[in-house]
């Protein structure tokens, strides 16, 4: 069974900005809601990202089903989406 691998928000809003990379992830979109995108890694793991106006989305508005690679901050925030 996959565990979740939310990242952990530690001040209210800064997982809503945009910060250093911390990683980059890869997988597939398994929901979307409001401004927080679900994503099942590679490995199974179910991770959150949030996306903003500030988040730089290549190739498009995204949807349930999509494969996608993001560069995230440490609290989760999304910096980039393709």
């Amino acid at each position: 069974m996959a565990r979740d691998s939310t990242i952990p928000s530690t001040a209210g809003s800064s997982d809503r900005t945009p910060g250093p990379a911390w990683k980059t992830i890869g997988g597939t979109i398994k929901h979307i809601k409001g401004d927080v995108y679900t994503v099942e890694d590679y490995e199974g793991n179910q991770v959150r990202l949030y996306i903003s106006r500030e988040t730089k989305q290549l190739r498009g508005n995204k949807k349930v089903g999509d494969s996608v690679r993001a560069e995230i901050t440490r609290n989760g925030f999304a910096n980039s989406v393709q």
